[in-house]
Formats: structure tokens, C-alpha cells, sequence
């Protein structure tokens, strides 16, 4: 089922890292959601406006999520975290761990998805009331100013880019479409795992110093001696979780008068570093996550970054996860 794959691992993991770090104990274990006074039965869509593939292009993906006595099963979708090795507090699940995740709706606007036999995510909803609003800017938040970037922008790599949304540039001259009836949609205002979990992959090879494969405690010797350098400072922070070492590099480089900041999960892995992705036992509101992008945007001076990172703000500002019926065939309508 297409539509679970935004409650999968590799794509929490993406929206939940630059918040990650830091943490507690690991709360109950996944599977045991509270149930829902009040079953619900609907059927949910999430919108997505994607690259298409084998086509120079964007276009819109419509996905069902079908829900029935308030649960879901992902039949379709049960390798939760294809490619990615997973950590946890008592397991060490490998890239061909099989897993059909399922979804609990303890009320229409708070979710619990077990992603592993441990593992749960649970997500908190705002119902959107969307009679009288834009669709364009609904479903597309933020790109009329991204699409005027593009179209005004010096740079010759943007051309592509701007072909590539030509459905965009299209449903931009439909300005007075809005949403009627009881048309509502899910945006998402916080995510929290019930334990701290390190997702890694091994497929392109361990980690290098100086253009050589070291061990672990190699690589974290060579992240030592680069602290001993001028305009370079380093911290690490060492650390354990069922057994695996692992760490935060945080690096400071002076350059040009300004501090810019780095900081890096590694993972040792039959003796080896990989790149690791950490996800914490705490909540993530998207107001935190909105603090974080604006951050970005302030310490940028790159234009095209500038550019991707407003059309984040205006994502996590003004988008939703799922939209109901009424909504859907409006969108619909509206993108033919």
C-alpha cells in the first residue's frame, strides 16, 4: 500500500533526523496502542506532487488509505525499511527483515503506526477545515514563489527544473479554484518513536579517513587529531545502544569570519563506520522542525538553497498528510 510509505522508516527517519539527538528511555513496547473510543471508518488519500518515473517531469500521486474499524494493515508494503539495517533496544533488524506494518487510529487525529515488533511511531493530526481555500496553494504550498525563482533565476541549471514543472506552471493560472463542502485534510503536529532507534546502510562501504577504509576507533582517532587544527573544532560524544558503539561528531570550521557547523552519526559495524541516522525517544512538534528549516534559510546565503528551503516552510506550514473524499475529488477536478 503506497500510501504507508510515509509512515515508513526510511521516510521518518528523513524528516525526523536534523531533530533527533538526545533522548530518554525507551517508552513500551510497539504493537500496544491505545484504542480508539470512537472507531473509525473512512477512507484517506495522500496527495503527492513527484517527480514521475522514466519521464522528465511532475505530477500528482493519489493514494488510498482505507480504514476500517479504526486499523489499516500494509499488506503490500512489509519490508518497512528497504536497504536499511535497524538498531533498537534489544534487536539488530538486517535489510531483508520481512515486517507487515500496521496502523491504529486511537482517534481521527492521532495515529499509531508499529513499524517492527518493537518499534511504534505515533502521530498527532490537526483537522483542516479546507471549505474556502485555495487548492493551488493547498496542494502546492509555496511554489507560486518557487516557480517565479525559477523562471527569474540566472543560473542555467534552473531551466530544467522549471520544465520539469510544467503541471505547476499550468494550475498556476487557476487561481480562483477553492475547496467547497465538507472538505477537510490531516496536517501533521508531531511524531514521536517509543524508543530510541539507528538506522545505517552498508551498501556503498564503510566510511574512509584520508581516502582510506579504517576501522571505528580509527576513524574517531582521526576526527581527534583534525581537533588539534586551527579554525577547527571537535566534539564526540560516545555512545551505546544494545551493545553498538556509536557517535556524534559535531565539527565547528571557521571560514570567512563564521562559524559553520557539522555534525555526523557513525555507527561500528563488524568493526567498521557507517553513516548512521539516529531517531530519539522524544517528540517532534513541526513547530520544532519549522525552527529548524528557518534556521537554514537565515544562514544560507546560497539562492537557490534559499529557494528549496522556503518551499519547506511553506510544506510544513500550509500541507497536509491526508485528505478526505470530498477533498480528493476536487483535487481531482481540479488537476485534469
Amino acid at each position: 500500500m503506497k500510501a504507508f510509505t510515509r509512515f515508513s522508516l526510511l521516510g521518518l527517519t528523513v524528516a525526523l533526523s536534523a531533530c533527533g539527538g538526545g533522548g530518554g528511555d525507551a517508552g513500551s513496547s510497539g504493537g500496544n496502542s491505545t484504542q480508539a473510543t470512537t472507531k473509525v471508518n473512512q477512507t484517506f488519500y495522500a496527495i503527492d506532487y513527484t517527480a514521475i518515473e522514466n519521464k522528465e517531469e511532475y505530477d500528482f500521486d493519489i493514494t488510498k488509505l482505507p480504514v476500517n474499524d479504526s486499523k489499516a494493515t500494509d499488506s503490500a508494503h512489509n519490508t518497512v525499511f528497504a536497504g536499511q539495517y535497524v538498531l533498537t533496544s534489544t534487536s539488530l533488524y538486517k535489510p531483508d527483515y520481512k515486517f507487515s506494518g500496521s496502523l491504529q487510529l486511537n482517534s481521527l487525529t492521532n495515529w499509531t503506526f508499529n513499524l517492527l515488533p518493537e518499534v511504534s511511531s505515533t502521530f498527532d493530526y490537526e483537522k483542516v477545515d479546507l471549505n474556502g481555500q485555495s487548492i493551488y496553494d493547498q496542494i502546492l504550498p509555496g511554489y507560486r514563489a518557487y516557480l517565479d525563482f525559477l523562471q527569474n533565476s540566472s543560473e542555467p541549471l534552473n531551466a530544467p527544473t522549471f520544465t520539469m514543472h510544467a503541471k505547476a506552471r499550468l494550475l498556476k493560472n487557476k487561481t480562483a479554484a477553492q475547496f467547497s463542502g465538507d472538505a477537510f485534510c490531516l496536517r501533521k503536529k508531531g511524531i514521536e518513536f517509543n524508543q530510541d532507534i539507528l538506522t545505517f546502510d552498508t551498501s556503498y562501504g564503510p566510511l574512509k579517513a584520508a581516502g582510506t577504509v579504517v576501522t571505528y576507533d580509527g576513524l574517531l582517532n582521526y576526527f581527534s587529531e583534525m581537533d588539534k587544527q586551527p579554525d577547527i573544532s571537535v566534539t564526540i560524544e560516545r555512545k551505546v545502544l544494545n551493545s553498538h558503539r556509536w557517535s556524534i561528531i559535531t565539527s565547528t570550521v571557521r571560514s570567512d569570519g563564521a562559524d559553520k557547523v557539522y555534525r555526523d552519526t557513525l555507527i561500528e559495524y563488524s568493526g567498521n563506520a557507517y553513516v548512521a541516522t539516529y531517531v530519539a525517544n522524544q517528540r517532534v512538534d513541526t513547530e520544532a522542525q519549522l525552527t529548524l528549516v528557518n534556521k537554514q534559510l537565515t544562514d544560507t546565503s546560497d539562492v537557490k538553497q534559499k529557494a528549496l528551503l522556503k518551499l519547506a516552510v511553506a510544506e510544513i506550514e500550509q500541507g497536509c498528510d491526508y485528505y478526505n473524499e470530498t477533498a480528493v475529488k476536487q483535487v481531482i477536478q481540479f488537476v485534469r
